[in-house]
C-alpha cells in the first residue's frame, strides 16, 4: 500500500514539474530552500516506489524458504525488533 502511495506522489510531482518547471528559476532566486524542495522531493518518492517492492519481494522469497511457524515468528520478531536478522540461522 505504501508503494502505491509513493507512485501517486511521484506522478503528482512529475505533473507539477511539467506544469511549473519554468518557474523554478525565479523560486530559487526568491527562496533557495523552497526551490530545492520542489525540485527534489519527488525524487525521494520515486526511489521509494522502486525500493519498497524490491525489498518486499526479497523478504517474501526469504520467508517462503522457511516453515510456517518460523515465518510467523520471524515476522513478529522483525516488527517488534526482537531479534537481529543477521544472527538468525538461515539453514
Amino acid at each position: 500500500m505504501f508503494c502505491i502511495e509513493k507512485i501517486l506522489y511521484s506522478a503528482h510531482w512529475v505533473c507539477w514539474i511539467l506544469a511549473h518547471g519554468e518557474s523554478l528559476g525565479s523560486l530559487y532566486e526568491t527562496d533557495f530552500q523552497s526551490g530545492l524542495f520542489y525540485s527534489v522531493y519527488g525524487l525521494n518518492d520515486i526511489l521509494f516506489a522502486v525500493f519498497l517492492p524490491m525489498l518486499s519481494y526479497g523478504h517474501q522469497r526469504n520467508l517462503k524458504s522457511r516453515p510456517l511457524p518460523d515465518r510467523v515468528a520471524l515476522i513478529w520478531a522483525t516488527i517488534f525488533e526482537i531479534v537481529d536478522l543477521n544472527t538468525l540461522d538461515h539453514g
